[in-house]
């Protein structure tokens, strides 16, 4: 079914084996769709071509997986970076970004999206190296995900940090409010006047920095 509650139509290429066939009928109807037994002649801009396996994985996500990877009617590329080094990791990615109509069988080069582990190195090198490229994007692996979830194709937008900051996409770490209590009574005790400044300096994070290692340390 449709956001209308309308039957969603397919049409089932005579090419692929009577078997699968068989199983893609009983699972479309079985979920409210339609099989079609021509193809419409006319063309409509809401018609995607998916892999057959599209179906159970609509059926594993409990919801139609809309074609989101897609503009001007033509799948966006995508390359999968080899950081991402798990070979199941690889092979899921790929398969999600096909059902929401994208490819992922694009070359580094050719892609607008390069998906990439964001906890290596290669990461930062990635976004340093593509940053002035227009329609270029390097996303974590996990941007994928979240673009099926949200239904809707979102870029992180691309912030220029120091090399120790947070890596795009990643949160930043909150402080409670015991955690702001302390690090105020803490400077009001190094600096107790406000008017002689320095609460804000480099010098007093730097020793705040030192003490924390070596409580920790």
């Amino acid at each position: 079914m449709d956001a209308n509650g309308l039957a969603v139509k397919f049409f089932v290429q005579k090419d692929i084996s009577q078997e699968i066939q068989a199983e893609l009928c009983e699972t479309i109807t079985s979920l409210g769709g339609r099989v079609e037994a021509k193809v419409p002649s006319t063309d409509r801009p809401e018609r995607h071509f998916v892999p057959y396996t599209y179906v159970e994985a609509c059926k594993i996500a409990g919801m139609l997986l809309r074609q989101i990877f897609v503009e001007n009617g033509a799948p966006i590329k995508m390359h999968i970076h080899h950081s991402i080094a798990n070979v199941n990791a690889r092979a899921a990615l790929s398969q999600r970004i096909m059902h929401s109509g994208g490819d992922p069988t694009a070359s580094p080069q050719s892609a607008r999206v390069i998906l990439a582990d964001p906890n290596t190195e290669v990461f930062q090198h990635l976004v340093k190296s593509y940053q002035g490229v227009p329609d270029k994007y390097i996303e974590s692996y996990l941007w994928v995900k979240k673009c099926v979830e949200k239904g809707a194709l979102l870029y992180t937008p691309l912030v220029y940090k120091n090399p120790g900051g947070r890596r795009p996409g990643e949160e930043r770490t909150s402080f409670t409010e015991e955690d702001e209590e302390r690090l105020c009574q803490w400077i009001a005790t190094k600096i107790p006047y406000k008017e002689t400044g320095g609460r804000t300096g480099n010098r007093l994070y730097q020793q705040l920095c030192e003490m924390t290692l070596s409580m920790h340390g």
